[in-house]
């Protein structure tokens, strides 16, 4: 037993957790009454797993989690994006500008961040 557990030991790796703070303003954390923080464990994640975590943690709609994993997963422009979703760019500009309302972040550098924490 105690050389089956040294082994297990040997082979363990740490295990990296990632805070993720929920704004007030979103249902999860509306109920709430202090600041609500999740722990995840980031890993190779699908591209639908972190569009349901962008909808859960920050209230993004389906479209908008596309695009936002379409902007940072793959790094389409918002015309590339509009041109996958068949509809007109100025509608995914619109939808970038609340996903970064609803995410807290001022730029695409720190979308990308956020994106890769989840």
């Amino acid at each position: 037993m105690q050389e089956r557990l040294g082994t297990l030991q040997a082979q363990a790796r740490p295990l990296v957790l990632s805070l993720v703070r929920v704004p007030a303003r979103v249902g999860l954390a509306r109920d709430r009454q202090r600041p609500l923080t999740l722990m995840l464990a980031p890993g190779a994640r699908s591209a639908a797993e972190r569009q349901r975590h962008l909808c859960v943690i920050y209230g993004l709609t389906a479209a908008e989690a596309d695009v936002c994993t379409l902007l940072c997963d793959k790094g389409l422009s918002p015309q590339a994006c509009a041109d996958m979703g068949q509809v007109a760019v100025g509608t995914v500009r619109s939808q970038i500008k609340t996903i970064y309302g609803k995410t807290g972040v001022a730029r695409l550098p720190e979308l990308v961040r956020l994106v890769a924490s989840l």
